[in-house]
């Protein structure tokens, strides 16, 4: 199977590769100190002309504007310039963005970005590439200077210039997806057996854009486009049987494949799933269909900790099938299980080539993750660190498993790299970063953790500042020199281009201190507080409730039925705040919740589950279903639960929440397998992504859920600390109870 795609391409992926490979550091910014006093709070014509543009007085206001002499005239310009072009005005407002432009003023990028933009549109084209130049020598407006010569470029058939500037700016655009929409508005890089363009459209037709690539799949496979259809949707478990003609809904490859698919969805069902898988196999009447069938086959081993099984499935995969659609996800998949066999010299050696050869606009993330993590291992930090930087710099966006953003995973295994290279004070700078402004993730309880370890005091969590607005910036900030467009956008009052400033600025400098309430400020002004769980999903900066922004983390994480909460308390010991943040993901205060596994209630108590702590803890009979539906009930038997696992595992939450997750027995096979290591490290090694995604969002929240409703949660702060390690000798670890806190005992 071959794509077709236009001769230049060629030039495309050597021009890019050379982009994707480099590994350059940036150099350590210069900082300074910005005020972030908006000047309409200062200035009554600022205010005042604010007011009349609120009115829809636009000219009103521009006259007024441009008397207010405390801002410098280039920033007067540029709001004018803004305001203008709401008023229709485009010809004055072009005239001031040329002003601006021809400024020193750190608004200059801006206004040449801009200004280019009005002048592509005019089919201006060399006034608009010139503008675009400008602008691209700027951090925060590269991206977008260089996405914008790209395009102009391309529809003015002109290649080569297009090629040199698309190389540029995929060393600019900070997440996979932006550089892989690049790629596809262009016509992907094409090559031999392993075409780039097959793989970047595989990477987004197989992640969550399949429209995107759907006509690239269908000219590429043709007749069997529709098997790589079937395959997808068993992958997500989106497919459905009877969505087959009659015919084809027993006995067929089809049928077989995507009743896997839904067996694989659905928890505790995956031995069913891998025998579906089989005899999917067994029917295949073509290599692809037999691909298929095999590739699920061995996800579904790895589902089951079956490792080496897998991996044999997946090595006779490769070799059988080298145009298979998910090949690189394969090679992927056999290093990371090099990684959790032991082997470090194999994986190494295969995320080697995998890095190599990587085309543009791939998404490398994982692989760059993992490379570091082996050499962590390894015990070579250095080289661990040039890849987590790398990683953070090209991916601080994506996210990793449970809405955990690679930034935040990078900046702390960067800090843990540099604890063991020897350097602590550089380590304990990015933990507090941490600390401070990714509020809300596990790698801030687990920062803490690292400093009080290296004998850093950082003031601990307090009661939320609930007199304060949702989020509030301070008058002041040392940031580094490249901020100064965001800064002075953010005193203008235009609070959505300083926001999108900082984001493109983050992945290169790295989140300075106090950026958080910065940039979160900044978004909650432009847009509306309803929208924070998303914002915190793109930006992953919060300031915490302790010291900022209460009313907007009381809105991402809600509590009910503090009663039963309390009443589990009583019945159990367990940290009332931690059964909120449980609670928050297991059912998010739904006390009629079912899951498909059979869990019900609050804390998605099995009615097995149920049973057994009634009867061994309780003294009573068996529970019926109905019982877990009641808060109250639900909340004892949980809790009690739940405190037996701690009491198991010696108060190690992680583990504990872990073995609550996706059961104790499977949490012991991962004890078995990863003692020895750190418990940070441990998390990251889990095999199931949906656990990894949990033990860190519930780990995450639960200062903030004592912070916000520490009257209703008791008057304790939670247990923040992070067991250093997880013993190399499981015995005295693993306590033989019953499941059973003490004192619960009848």
């Amino acid at each position: 199977m071959k794509l077709s795609a236009a001769a230049h391409c060629l030039t495309l992926a050597v021009v890019f590769a050379a982009a994707v490979v480099a590994e350059v550091r940036p150099a350590r910014a210069e900082q300074q100190e910005f005020q972030l006093t908006p000047y309409a709070a200062t200035d009554p014509l600022v205010e005042q002309a604010v007011l009349l543009s609120g009115r829809g007085e636009w000219k009103q206001a521009v006259r007024k504007l441009l008397k207010a002499e405390s801002v410098p005239l280039p920033s007067r310009r540029y709001l004018a310039a803004v305001w203008l072009g709401r008023a229709g005005q485009e010809r004055e407002r072009r005239s001031r963005l040329v002003e601006v432009a021809r400024a020193d003023s750190p608004l200059a990028a801006r206004a040449a970005l801009e200004l280019g933009r009005d002048l592509a549109e005019r089919h201006q084209t060399e006034d608009a590439l010139r503008s675009l130049a400008q602008a691209a020598g700027a951090p925060g407006t590269a991206a977008d200077a260089l996405r914008a010569r790209v395009a102009l470029l391309a529809a003015g058939g002109r290649p080569e210039e297009a090629l040199e500037a698309a190389g540029k700016a995929l060393e600019h655009l900070p997440t996979a997806r932006e550089r892989s929409d690049l790629l596809l508005s262009l016509g992907a890089p094409a090559g031999g057996e392993e075409s780039c363009a097959r793989r970047v459209i595989y990477d987004r037709y197989f992640g969550d854009s399949p429209r995107a690539a759907q006509e690239a799949i269908t000219r590429a496979w043709g007749e069997e486009a529709g098997d790589v259809a079937i395959l997808r949707d068993a992958l997500f478990g989106s497919g459905r049987v009877t969505d087959l003609p009659e015919s084809r809904r027993s006995g067929t490859w089809e049928a077989a494949l995507l009743q896997g698919g839904g067996h694989r969805q659905a928890r505790g069902r995956k031995e069913e799933a891998l025998a579906a898988f089989v005899e999917a196999r067994r029917l295949a009447s073509t290599p692809l269909r037999q691909g298929a069938a095999m590739y699920l086959e061995a996800r579904t081993l790895e589902g089951l900790d079956r490792d080496l099984d897998a991996a044999e499935v997946f090595s006779t995969l490769l070799r059988d099938l080298p145009d298979f659609p998910l090949r690189r996800d394969i090679e992927m998949r056999l290093a990371t299980i090099a990684v959790r066999e032991g082997q470090p010299l194999r994986a190494v050696d295969r995320l080697r080539t995998y890095l190599a050869s990587a085309c543009p606009g791939e998404d490398v993330a994982q692989a760059l993750w993992l490379s570091g993590f082996v050499e962590y291992l390894s015990g070579r930090p250095e080289s661990a660190l040039q890849h987590w930087e790398r990683l953070q710099r090209s991916y601080f966006y994506d996210a990793s498993f449970g809405w955990v953003l690679y930034g935040a995973t990078a900046i702390y295994w960067q800090a843990r790299s540099l604890e063991r290279a020897g350097k602590p004070k550089e380590a304990a700078e990015r933990y507090r970063v941490l600390a401070t402004e990714f509020a809300g993730a596990w790698y801030a309880v687990a920062a803490r953790a690292r400093l009080a370890v290296l004998g850093v005091d950082l003031p601990p969590p307090g009661a939320a500042r609930l007199e304060r607005s949702p989020a509030e910036a301070p008058s002041s900030l040392l940031l580094p020199t490249e901020y100064a467009a965001a800064a002075e956008l953010f005193r203008l009052g235009l609070w959505a281009p300083a926001a999108e400033e900082i984001r493109r600025l983050l992945p290169l400098t790295g989140p300075p201190a106090g950026i958080a309430a910065l940039v979160s400020s900044a978004w909650l002004r432009s847009r509306s507080l309803h929208e924070t769980v998303e914002y915190r999903r793109s930006f992953g900066l919060m300031p915490p409730p302790w010291e900022n922004g209460s009313r907007f983390w009381r809105r991402s994480l809600p509590l009910a039925f503090p009663e039963a909460i309390r009443h589990g308390y009583r019945a159990s010991g367990l940290d009332p705040a931690l059964t909120a943040a449980i609670i928050r993901f297991e059912s998010d205060y739904n006390p009629r919740c079912a899951s498909r596994a059979g869990a019900y209630g609050l804390l998605q108590v099995k009615e097995n589950t149920g049973s057994h702590v009634a009867a061994n803890c309780l003294n009573e009979k068996p529970v019926k279903r109905r019982e877990l539906f009641d808060p109250l009930r639900n909340l004892q038997l949980g809790s009690i639960y739940i405190a037996g696992l701690m009491a198991r595992h010696h108060g190690n939450r992680p583990v504990t929440l872990a073995a609550y997750n996706a059961g104790p027995g499977t949490a012991g096979w991962w004890l078995e397998r990863f003692s020895g290591l750190s418990t940070d490290a441990f998390i990251e090694q889990i095999t199931y992504p949906n656990t990894v995604g949990y033990v860190k969002r519930i780990l995450g929240v639960t200062p903030l859920y004592w912070s916000l409703y520490h009257p209703l949660l008791g008057v304790e702060p939670p247990m923040l600390d992070v067991p250093e390690a997880i013993p190399s000798e499981l015995g005295p670890f693993l306590d033989p109870a019953k499941g059973c806190p003490k004192g619960s005992n009848p």
